[in-house]
């Protein structure tokens, strides 16, 4: 899909079907196909905004279509998202700070590897300076 159509926030009768598309990520179902084109796997990335509460926003979208949404104040039940962005104090710079829309970012992100895949409930994370892998 060529790379000058725009992002677009899911709308009408693809709005609840995307949310819950994103329900489904959120509960531990990574390979999500898109609601609308189903002509791909729905990506994401979820950033922690009250560590306090361990409740952020999850934002998913199609890299085919290009239809996104979000769900804002929810908790992924434990799962570890990689965040380059965790320690970040103002999200709203990462939002509006190169012009760009910030899911075009996100999903370089994702295709550089630097966002995807969350760790499962109960590991280490890899960003732990000391952990060391399981033994097996």
């Amino acid at each position: 899909m060529s790379s000058d159509v725009e992002w677009r926030e899911s709308y009408g009768g693809l709005k609840l079907p995307f949310m819950g598309a994103a329900g489904k990520i959120l509960d531990g179902n990574f390979h999500v196909d898109c609601p609308n084109c189903r002509k791909s796997t729905l990506r994401f990335y979820y950033h922690e905004f009250n560590k306090g509460e361990g409740t952020g926003t999850l934002w998913a979208w199609c890299p085919n279509c290009r239809l996104v949404t979000h769900l804002p104040r929810v908790e992924p039940q434990g799962w570890r998202f990689p965040d380059p962005f965790r320690d970040i104090s103002d999200f709203g710079e990462l939002e509006g700070g190169s012009g760009a829309p910030l899911v075009a970012r996100l999903d370089e992100l994702w295709v550089q590897g630097k966002i995807g895949l969350p760790e499962p409930p109960g590991t280490r994370s890899r960003e732990s300076k000391n952990s060391k892998p399981p033994r097996r």
